[in-house]
């Protein structure tokens, strides 16, 4: 056992060492391989790409700029898709919550001048960075055209030092994407993130292009493999939202058929739709987290799926970063919509509290040092010293995202994440799993 690993388990706090032999030894062995695989994957291109970036030392060290990575969104909500299920679509089809876009009829794609302004203003604060990353979000982000990413790319290469290694992340439903597109993203390390819900009868459920009743399944899987054929980097969501869903055995199942073990990290997302009747029951998507968990680690061998929901809390039990944005909510990234606006994030807020300027009005350091961004992250901070004083899985979940905090209450930040009894159930069965069935004599 690598002894960096011994350290660890030493360190993790109510971890009893009595070992129960629940699983085979040669299991066992794999998954130890596993824990091990995780305190050394610091080389992992996927893990320094979406985690911290630089970790939580980068807010202290950088508090003009703390930001790892920002999210452009250079056609806002628009997209080619109509999911029943998505955030975006919620904001601009209610009327009473339409501030973060009333801009898109005069500025629906955003200027290669606001880009070029963003270069600039961020690339003195990178000068002693290592690495910075920028997410390309919707909508569908493709809609802005391949000419405009190809001169987007121009300005960042011209105003950010040359010292720091930018990678570019995209966020799409990958319908778009043709040889040329692959071609552009292998040239310029992209990593591809996509989402595929599961077999075609799950996806269907939910996704269909706009104005149609045709699905894109098909097309999704043809560029999928399209991907992996021309071993471009990419990551895979699946959207846990209500309506019939395959087993955990099935879904691991599908995963594997379509070649998901060279992707970079498959992930499931609870729904993030302000309408409950759109989203799952807390308890029910912790059920199906723990059933597909029990799963995975029984038929682990090396080179099994990643899956971002297990391999976080496991880093997390062993005192390494989690790659998930909220464990520095507020501290992390700023999402800029086509207009300049500066935003908390990506999900769907819309209340003016949480946009904390615009930076074709301002300059950066008065939206970093803005008083509606001070007041979030006081509440913030507030929300995280009462989980950790209560909860005995605040290490592995940080508080969970901020827009659940939110959920059903009208943007309001009252209580703890609307998914709070399902992540606790699951997180503690997590925990409990590595307690008992990896528990080592003497540790």
């Amino acid at each position: 056992m690598d002894p960096r690993l011994q350290g660890r388990m030493k360190a993790v706090r109510g971890l009893r060492t009595t070992p129960v032999s629940a699983l085979a030894s040669e299991s066992r062995r794999h998954l130890r391989a596993l824990l091990d695989r995780l305190v050394g994957d610091e080389a992992d291109y996927y893990a320094r790409a979406i985690r911290h970036v630089e970790g939580r030392s980068t807010v202290a060290r950088h508090r003009e700029f703390p930001f790892g990575m920002i999210i452009l969104k250079p056609v806002g909500p628009r997209c080619n898709l109509r999911c029943d299920y998505c955030y975006q679509l919620n904001i601009t089809t209610n009327t009473e919550r339409t501030l973060r876009y009333a801009h898109l009829a005069s500025q629906p794609v955003m200027t290669l001048d606001l880009v070029e302004r963003i270069c600039r203003q961020i690339g003195p604060h990178l000068e002693d960075r290592e690495h910075f990353v920028v997410n390309w979000h919707g909508g569908e982000p493709m809609l802005a055209g391949l000419d405009f990413y190809r001169r987007a790319l121009d300005l960042f290469a011209r105003w950010l030092p040359s010292s720091v290694r930018v990678s570019h992340i995209l966020q799409t439903n990958a319908t778009l994407i043709d040889a040329e597109w692959c071609a552009f993203f292998k040239a310029h390390g992209f990593i591809v993130n996509l989402a595929l819900d599961g077999p075609r009868e799950t996806f269907d459920q939910h996704r269909r292009y706009r104005g149609e009743h045709a699905s894109p399944y098909q097309n999704l899987v043809q560029v999928l493999h399209l991907l992996q054929e021309q071993s471009i980097p990419y990551a895979v969501i699946s959207v846990f939202a209500p309506g019939d869903r395959p087993s955990p055995r099935a879904l691991l199942d599908f995963w594997e058929e379509q070649g998901l073990r060279s992707a970079l990290g498959v992930k499931i997302l609870p729904s993030y739709h302000v309408d409950e009747a759109m989203r799952c029951p807390p308890l029910h998507y912790a059920d199906y987290l723990i059933e597909l968990f029990d799963r995975w680690v029984s038929t682990y061998t090396p080179g099994s799926l990643r899956i971002t929901n297990f391999h976080d809390p496991l880093r997390g039990l062993l005192g390494l970063p989690i790659e998930e944005c909220y464990t520095n909510c507020g501290d992390r990234l700023l999402c800029f919509e086509t207009n300049g606006d500066a935003w908390l994030c990506s999900t769907p807020f819309t209340r003016e509290e949480y946009r904390f300027g615009n930076l074709v009005e301002q300059e950066l350091s008065e939206i970093v040092n803005s008083r509606r961004r001070l007041e979030f992250l006081d509440r913030r901070h507030a929300l995280l010293e009462d989980c950790r004083a209560t909860c005995e899985v605040f290490p592995l979940c940080w508080g969970s995202c901020s827009y659940h905090v939110t959920l059903g209450k009208d943007e309001r930040w009252e209580g703890k994440t609307w998914y709070c009894e399902g992540l606790r159930k699951f997180f503690g069965h997590v925990r409990k799993w590595v307690d008992t069935t990896l528990g080592v004599p003497g540790v």
